[in-house]
């Protein structure tokens, strides 16, 4: 038996179709409006969210799927040793859902797969980097019918150690020192020095390479006993309390470009001892 299917059509602006049988569709060449049944019979009008793209295969008004499009606005922060990567989903699902999203990485020659359980999540923390090194990545989605091209690759992200960067500055601000001790604990200064020491060391300073949870301990002393006191300090935030006199600890959160310093504000013969850094 032949079956005829119609695509009804109007040029009067606003006109809407009364009804519409299974696998037809109406189009309102003046409106610009197009017209659908949708699973419960009701005639339905395409939204500008629902436009279709080229590529989706009609019969009698169901669709067979495609593999999506590539997922969108790849990004990651950097951390010590890895980096956590988000995206947003594709726009053209492909008409299935999305079942897994695949994660490549790259320093630059050829792209590896980060390996890990299928996921739908917009978000993956990459793991297994190495610090100092600049890493790209794109991201791949998923769905019953197939697998999307890549997304456009993200910008570069360089993981590291929160406190890998050392510098100390001199009284003159002239000269700085960098890259002493380890990723672990990247400076410690076990001997004393005071304001007027012979190095002429006025404070410590660490730049953070990396989003992590900071810990700073040192010894502190006024010989003078004129009642000053010490401080760490994050960029322009004094991390409180001060320290008056003894062993501090203080832990706090830091993102790379945070610049993390010891010092005090006067120019006095001040005693630091014991400073150590570490960072998760």
């Amino acid at each position: 038996m032949a079956i005829t299917n119609r695509i009804l059509h109007s040029n009067t602006s606003g006109n809407t179709p009364a009804s519409l049988v299974d696998g037809q569709i109406a189009i309102n060449q003046a409106s610009g409006s197009l017209f659908y049944r949708n699973s419960a019979g009701a005639v339905t009008q395409f939204t500008s969210a629902a436009t279709l793209a080229d590529g989706y295969v009609y019969d009698c008004g169901e669709y067979s799927a495609i593999a999506p499009s590539p997922p969108v606005t790849v990004s990651g922060v950097s951390g010590n040793g890895q980096v956590v990567l988000s995206w947003g989903a594709p726009v053209l699902p492909g008409g299935a859902n999305i079942t897994d999203y695949t994660v490549q990485y790259s320093s630059g020659s050829g792209y590896t797969t980060f390996s890990r359980a299928a996921s739908t999540a917009l978000t993956a923390t990459v793991t297994g980097l190495t610090n100092g090194t600049s890493y790209t990545f794109r991201v791949s989605a998923t769905n019953s019918a197939g697998t999307s091209a890549y997304s456009t690759v993200s910008s570069s992200v360089t993981p590291g150690g929160a406190a890998a960067l050392l510098s100390i500055a001199r009284n003159n601000g002239t000269s700085t020192f960098s890259g002493l001790g380890t990723t672990a604990s990247p400076f410690v200064r076990a001997a004393g020095f005071g304001w007027d020491d012979a190095d002429g060391l006025s404070r410590y300073s660490w730049t953070a390479t990396g989003s992590a949870t900071v810990t700073v301990t040192y010894y502190f002393s006024d010989d003078t006993g004129d009642g000053f006191c010490s401080r760490v300090v994050k960029n322009s935030t004094r991390i409180t309390p001060d320290n008056c006199g003894g062993t501090a600890t203080r832990t706090f959160a830091v993102v790379s470009g945070d610049v993390i310093t010891i010092g005090v504000d006067v120019a006095n013969s001040m005693y630091f001892d014991n400073v150590s850094v570490s960072a998760a």
